[in-house]
């Protein structure tokens, strides 16, 4: 059996277009954090950014600057920011103090210690992106993988 997952992802994406556009206020906007981004960073970043036009969502790329535990804890605090994915590897900063400074409701590829843990002990968290994307592949397909 091959699995199509262009087509979920085509679902996905029209629902969460539907949710944007009935949204009102400012939307708030996806940083992608990097420093020194190589040419697949740069590609990827890309193909984020033109995702988020399609979809409405504003896409920020943001410099890890001199500071990145500071930048990082300023992008926490600010409302406007709904998420941050921080770009690896992070070739000038220390990329577990930047993970350690991260806000887990930010964190939107589970990397932080605490959502990292949240799959270990059955709590609420925000699961890695690929790993997000086989299950709702396998839940479209009605995949049950439970006990196998």
């Amino acid at each position: 059996m091959i699995l199509d997952g262009k087509i979920v992802s085509e679902s996905i994406y029209a629902e969460i277009k539907e949710k944007i556009s009935n949204r009102s206020g400012d939307l708030p906007s996806l940083v992608l954090f990097c420093d020194e981004p190589d040419a697949s960073n740069k590609t990827y970043m890309k193909s984020i950014r033109k995702q988020g036009e399609k979809l409405g969502i504003e896409v920020i790329v943001r410099d890890s600057g001199s500071n990145p535990v500071e930048e990082i804890s300023e992008l926490n605090k600010d409302k406007g920011v709904a998420g941050i994915m921080v770009m690896h590897p992070l070739k000038t900063a220390n990329e577990k103090a930047v993970l350690a400074a991260l806000d887990p409701e930010k964190d939107l590829e589970g990397r932080t210690v605490s959502n990292l843990g949240g799959i270990i002990n059955d709590e609420e968290f925000f699961a890695p992106p690929t790993a997000e994307a086989v299950m709702e592949i396998l839940n479209y397909y009605g995949i049950e993988v439970k006990g196998r």
